[in-house]
Order: structure tokens, then C-alpha cells, then sequence
């Protein structure tokens, strides 16, 4: 395909790949199997900025759009059809969706910082607005879920979970400086900058330390620049090892991923895993290991640029 800027890799229960586009706001789906990668057309007219993706058990696909006015969607690969879900928050005219997930039946999405969640049950969406703690209002920007569907986010530095059961959300006193990241066997974990890994355990309603990786730098060069997007370039393999994949920004020769290990050595740096592109955008693992991301020579602007899809399995810290 040709857009400049591919985000949302996702696999779905079925092992297809999906992923989404700007400016033609397309989804595509590739069969690893095979190698096809097809275009399935734009949820909504263009120019727009599709940008997360989340599949569902019934193998049916929900979406965000960033541009024009945010909205939300659903897709079904049966029928090839979209469902509009229309702007979550009201008046919202130009606020960008955020992140996206799925947990029992419910779709989750961040905007204008409010946490919003579509009930596949019900067909209605339902918006919990932003959070307060002692008089503080805390506005959500990141949601993940594990298998189990229990459901976290990230909001103003603070962790919160929304418990569906008593329609609660319960805001962490603890600040953190990290990420959301969803690992092996559909766990859910958060990453501090510090190199700190820690599970969530769901039955004891705590975060259990697991690893710790060397520090994660704030910036170091080319190498790590105001471009980097946050959060959508990190991932934990099977294995352990938290792969970054980072963006080169005007020299392909600093287009790395980096592989961190558990004990906390030094990263180790891959080669660029497309010789000459500059902006590596999505990482995702699939169910048997591999990891698959996508990357293009230009972003933004409304000129086309080839998008790559690559794989690379890891062994001892090797790629491969």
C-alpha cells in the first residue's frame, strides 16, 4: 500500500493482520500465511488518520479515527461492511480518539479526556467523562485490558481501573512515569522509565515487580527525538525481552529497534529491519511469537510512500 504514516497493527482471534493508514484512512488486512496484504477500504471519507485498532472474540474489528472529528467504528471481515459509531464525546469537533481496547464486550476509548466505552450488548456508547481524586480531576489518555477483561488506564500520572460490574473507577495513589503494556499470554503490565517491569495481578488488585530492565532514556541524540511516539513503539516479546523501536527522523542509519533483556544489561541494537526508512510505527506479537511492525520513508503530508510490513522472531537476543 502507499500512505504516509500506517499506525494500529493488530492481530485478530483468527491470526490475520490488521493495520490502518493516513491520509486515505485505509484498513488493510495481511495473512501471514500466504503474504496478501489487502486493502478494505476507509471507515469514513478522507482525508483521515486511522489510528488504533482493537479485535474483538468474535473476530469483529473496533477503531478510532484522529481527524476530522475523532469518531469511532466497527468492522466486520464477514461481511466487509463499517458501522459508524459516530464523535464518543459530544461536542467534541476535532478531538483526536486516543487509545483503544476491548474487554467483555465493551470497546474502551480516550477523547478530549474522557473515558468512553461502546457496549456491543446494548449498541450504545456510554461516556464515564474524566476522573476525580480529593478534588483533582485526572483526565485519562491510555487504556489496555488482558485476557481475563480487566481493565487499566493512564491518567494525569496516575493508574486507574474501571471495574464494569459496580460502573467504579478506582484512581492509584501511586504516579507513574511509564507505559501500559500488554505481554505474553494476554497479561497486563506496566513499564516505569526506570527500567522497572511490574504485572498486573487482578485477584490481589496489586502491581508484582517482574523484571527490571536497563533505564529507558529520555533522549540520547538522533536517536530519540520530540517525534518518537510514545507508548505505540514499545512491546514485550514471549521470551521476556521489551523490544523499542525507534525512528531515525532524517537518517535511516539511526533507525533502530533496541532489545532489552530482563537482567537488565544493556540494550541491544537491531538493524533498521527496512533499509532507508525513516519512521518505524507500530510493533505488535502474534499469538505464536512473532513480532510484525510497519514502517515508511515519510509521515504526514498528503504525499504516498511505499509502507513495509516486516517480522522478526527473537532467540538469545538475536533477531531473526
Amino acid at each position: 500500500m502507499t500512505e504516509s504514516y500506517p499506525m494500529a497493527l493488530i492481530e485478530s482471534q483468527g491470526g490475520t493482520l490488521y493495520g490502518g493508514t493516513y491520509p486515505g484512512g485505509r484498513l488493510f488486512s495481511f495473512n501471514p500465511g500466504t503474504g496478501v496484504v489487502e486493502d478494505l477500504g476507509s471507515p469514513s471519507p478522507p482525508a483521515n488518520h486511522l489510528y488504533t485498532l482493537a479485535a474483538s472474540p468474535e473476530n469483529r474489528l473496533y477503531g478510532s479515527l484522529h481527524r476530522p472529528r475523532g469518531r469511532i467504528f466497527c468492522f466486520d471481515p464477514e461481511t466487509r461492511t463499517f458501522l459508524d459509531l459516530k464523535v464518543p464525546v459530544l461536542g467534541a469537533f476535532s478531538g483526536k480518539c486516543g487509545k483503544t481496547t476491548w474487554a467483555n464486550g465493551r470497546f474502551y476509548v480516550t477523547q478530549r479526556g474522557h473515558l468512553v466505552f461502546f457496549n456491543s450488548a446494548t449498541g450504545r456508547v456510554v461516556d464515564k467523562g474524566s476522573l476525580l481524586l480529593e478534588g483533582i480531576r485526572y483526565l485519562p489518555m491510555e487504556v489496555a485490558s488482558d485476557t481475563k477483561g480487566n481493565l487499566l488506564g493512564f491518567a494525569g500520572g496516575r493508574l486507574f481501573r474501571y471495574i464494569p460490574d459496580s460502573d467504579e473507577v478506582r484512581l492509584s495513589e501511586v504516579a507513574l512515569d511509564g507505559w501500559l503494556l500488554r505481554g505474553p499470554q494476554g497479561k497486563l503490565y506496566t513499564l516505569f522509565l526506570d527500567g522497572r517491569l511490574f504485572m498486573w495481578e487482578s485477584d490481589k488488585d496489586e502491581l508484582v515487580e517482574v523484571a527490571r530492565y536497563a533505564q529507558i532514556p529520555l533522549e540520547s541524540g538522533p536517536l530519540y527525538t520530540r517525534y518518537r511516539f510514545r507508548g505505540d513503539l514499545l512491546c514485550l516479546a514471549a521470551t521476556g525481552e521489551l523490544l523499542d523501536a525507534r525512528s531515525g527522523i532524517d537518517d535511516p542509519s539511526h533507525t533502530v529497534i533496541q532489545v532489552y533483556r530482563p537482567d537488565g544489561s544493556p540494550p541491544i541494537n537491531l538493524d533498521n529491519p527496512v533499509p532507508r526508512s525513516l519512521y518505524l510505527t507500530s510493533l505488535t506479537v502474534a499469538s505464536d511469537g512473532k513480532i510484525y511492525g510497519m514502517s515508511v520513508k515519510t509521515v504526514y503530508g498528503l504525499n504516498r510512500t511505499p509502507v513495509h510490513i516486516y517480522s522478526l522472531s527473537l532467540q538469545d537476543g538475536r533477531a531473526k
